[in-house]
C-alpha cells in the first residue's frame, strides 16, 4: 500500500486529522478484527469531531461588543429610519429557513449616547 501518498493526499484535501488517526489506527492489533466499513466510520467520524471542536472554539473566541442586544432593545428613533415591519419580519428568522440573502445597508451598530459631565 502506498501510505506517504495517501497521507500527502489527505493533507492536501485539508483532512489532516483523517490523515493523523489513520495510522494511529491501523498500529492497533484490534482496527484489523473489524469491518473495513466501521474502521473508516471512525475515522470519519474523528474528522468530524475535530472540525466541530474547531467551529465551537472559534465561536466562542469572537468577542461581542454588545452582549444584550435583543430585538426589543432595538431604537426606532424617527432619525434612524427604521422600518418597523421591516424589523419584525426579519426577527422571525423565515428568511434563513426560506434560504434568502438580507443585505444591511447605510449605518448599522449601537447608537451613540451622549457623554454626561460630571457634577462638580
Amino acid at each position: 500500500m502506498l501510505r506517504e501518498p495517501t497521507l500527502e493526499k489527505l493533507h492536501a484535501m485539508r483532512l489532516g486529522v483523517l490523515a493523523s488517526a489513520w495510522p494511529s489506527r491501523t498500529s492497533l492489533p484490534t482496527p484489523l478484527a473489524m469491518a473495513f466499513d466501521d474502521r473508516f466510520a471512525l475515522l470519519v467520524e474523528a474528522e468530524m469531531l475535530a472540525r466541530e471542536n474547531a467551529r465551537l472554539a472559534k465561536i466562542s473566541a469572537t468577542r461581542r461588543r454588545i452582549t444584550d442586544a435583543c430585538i426589543e432593545g432595538i431604537s426606532f428613533a424617527r432619525e434612524r429610519q427604521l422600518d418597523k415591519p421591516m424589523v419584525r419580519r426579519l426577527a422571525t428568522c423565515r428568511w434563513v429557513t426560506e434560504h434568502q440573502t438580507v443585505i444591511v445597508t447605510g449605518a448599522t451598530g449601537r447608537a451613540r449616547l451622549p457623554r454626561m459631565r460630571p457634577r462638580p
